[in-house]
């Protein structure tokens, strides 16, 4: 990158691209965005002069003069790189603090938590949560438990609130370590949440049983995991898509396009819940027989066609 005698490099590298009419170096980072975006590509860090700078302290490097300026290094990432690295730094933050918390560090405990506000709206850009699920429940409770916690405030909790932060720990880096692996192999994330679905689906005749029982806890349980899983199919699908691998607009499943099928699938299920919820026990014998059962055992047969298309 040339221009107004300002070295530009990106990851290392001096591309072709010339300043026209930016006087600052705020002017300057922005046109850089716009042709990293432009080039699929995002910005994750910026060195000015040797020094790091941010988009928190904009307001300290944005009116710098181009021409005081010599050099300004920028690290890009295409989005699926990004979100990988983000995913493997929040699983070691998330260690760290449970470290911190077994072995009463306190003062690598108080570093940690003291980005706390950032580290949660990371964590929850990641999962994504959808309302209602399991995975939703333990991202509210851990945020309800960190929020204005201190090291001291944390390090005094009675055992039975560090028991909770633990498993709500565990149950976060499940989900993060689950969303990795869908990101680095998602074809093989694929299968196995096929198979998952094709386990359930050999079972879906239990819920009527868990109805007539009493069991209406483990039946709402059951059909969230259904729900769940096939919004995960829904992700890795997309994440396949970003990659080349397959168009979402021209896949069918069910001679439905792909998004069209897995929203009537989660309606669905939607409707299932409240057939559960008000008691409707033709209904709910109705929506298994000639909707669930049928529609999963379709996708588990779309799923399969997709992993020997791909071998």
């Amino acid at each position: 990158m040339q221009g107004a005698e300002l070295e530009i490099l990106i990851n290392g590298q001096t591309v072709d691209f010339t300043l026209e009419d930016e006087e600052n170096l705020g002017q300057v980072f922005d046109a850089l965005q716009e042709w990293c975006q432009k080039n699929d590509l995002l910005i994750r860090a910026a060195t000015l002069e040797g020094r790091r700078i941010s988009k928190e302290t904009r307001t300290q490097w944005e009116s710098i003069p181009v021409a005081e300026v010599e050099r300004l290094e920028i690290t890009a990432q295409l989005p699926a790189d990004a979100r990988l690295t983000d995913l493997e730094n929040m699983l070691a933050r998330l260690k760290a603090i449970r470290e911190s918390m077994s072995n009463r560090d306190r003062g690598r405990l108080e570093e940690l938590l003291g980005g706390q506000s950032s580290m949660l709206y990371t964590l929850e850009r990641l999962l994504r949560p959808i309302p209602a699920t399991p995975v939703a429940q333990a991202y509210t409770e851990l945020k309800q438990l960190l929020t204005g916690s201190t090291a001291d405030v944390v390090l005094t909790w009675p055992s039975s609130v560090t028991d909770k932060a633990h498993d709500l720990f565990e149950q976060m880096t499940a989900e993060l370590t689950d969303r990795f692996e869908e990101l680095n192999d998602p074809a093989s994330a694929l299968e196995r949440t096929a198979s998952e679905v094709e386990s359930l689906n050999a079972e879906i005749d239990r819920l009527s049983v868990m109805f007539q029982t009493g069991e209406d806890r483990k039946a709402m349980d059951f059909i969230i995991r259904l729900s769940d899983l096939s919004q995960k199919i829904l992700r890795i699908l997309a994440q396949m898509e970003a990659g080349a691998d397959i168009s979402l607009e021209s896949t069918t499943i069910d001679e439905k396009p792909a998004r069209e099928f897995f929203g009537g699938l989660n309606a669905v299920l939607r409707e299932l819940l409240e057939a559960f919820d008000g008691r409707d026990t033709v209904l709910i014998a109705d929506l298994l027989e000639y909707e669930v059962g049928p529609r999963l055992a379709r996708l588990t047969s779309f799923v399969g066609g997709l992993n020997r298309d791909g071998e």
